[in-house]
């Protein structure tokens, strides 16, 4: 996904994948410690590319524990351009998500 996201040109071509992995990710809850440790690496590692797809899914998914660790993360940064893609990421766990609209599964 992430070497997909990187070739991209647009939300309009990633947007299926992520709609696919968010569906996937719902259909195999028994897996959700295995995939939270997956999302736990992508946040270590936040770039604008891996914040997409975290933003996209815990948008879909809202975890808890994913996003204690995105906040502990943001709190913790230092560097002012990564401390704002952790704002963003964390920004996705709410209703009213700004960036949500970018997103045909997800705009009003």
């Amino acid at each position: 996904m992430l070497k997909v996201q990187e070739l991209a040109d647009g939300v309009d071509q990633v947007e299926p994948l992520l709609e696919d992995l968010v569906d996937q990710i719902k259909a195999a809850s028994d897996c959700r410690l295995k995939v939270s440790e997956r999302f736990f690496v992508l946040i270590s590692e936040i770039n604008p590319w891996s914040l997409e797809i975290l933003q996209y899914c815990m948008y879909g998914l809202r975890w808890s524990e994913v996003c204690d660790r995105a906040r502990r993360y943001f709190e913790k940064e230092e560097n002012v351009g990564k401390r704002r893609l952790y704002e963003r990421l964390v920004e996705s766990f709410d209703d009213d998500w700004p960036e949500r609209e970018f997103f045909r599964r997800y705009s009003d």
